[in-house]
């Protein structure tokens, strides 16, 4: 599973932030939220979503970015409590596996 914020916007509309978690086996976006800010509840509520549609977490691991969000001790804790590993991508380093959200990121900033 797969975790990060997008965010697309203009002078004309406001920036929405959209944070996704995505089955990287079948490509399937399995959890996701939109907020006007990127708050710590917007990734929460997304990693709890993606969770709870989840039966086998003995072998699941969440890899994000290394995003602020991502560092934090509740954020950990959710993982933690279910099994699940966790898995960030290296600082300064664009992971092969975000670019399938970029993608998203382009399809989402056209609404």
């Amino acid at each position: 599973m797969f975790n990060l914020i997008v965010s697309g916007g203009s002078w004309e509309r406001p920036k929405l932030y959209l944070s996704a978690c995505m089955d990287l086996y079948n490509g399937e976006i399995i959890a996701h939220q939109i907020a006007r800010r990127p708050v710590f509840e917007l990734v929460s509520s997304t990693l709890r979503e993606a969770l709870s549609r989840t039966t086998c977490t003995a072998e699941l691991i969440v890899h994000s970015d290394q995003g602020w969000h991502y560092k934090m001790q509740p954020y950990r804790a959710m993982l933690a409590q279910r099994g699940v590993k966790q898995s960030m991508s290296r600082k300064g380093i664009l992971c092969a596996w975000s670019g399938r959200f970029h993608l998203l990121r382009g399809t989402a900033a056209q609404f």
